[in-house]
């Protein structure tokens, strides 16, 4: 299974969402890997489960 990459849309600490280039997929604080908030780049592994529940989600490390 291949890793994507989307934007965190909503976090609140319990779940959240990510937008990718291809949908809209949400996740759990138990799949959080670190620690991420609003805004953030992420990467994450779509399982392709029918609820678009994704997992591992890691924040992506960008040095400008």
């Amino acid at each position: 299974m291949q890793d994507k990459i989307g934007k965190v849309l909503e976090y609140d600490n319990y779940t959240g969402k990510i937008i990718s280039s291809d949908d809209i997929y949400f996740f759990l604080d138990t799949d959080v890997i670190g620690e991420i908030k609003n805004g953030d780049l992420v990467k994450f592994r779509n399982e392709n489960r029918e609820d678009k529940r994704v997992f591992f989600v890691k924040k992506i490390e960008t040095d400008i």
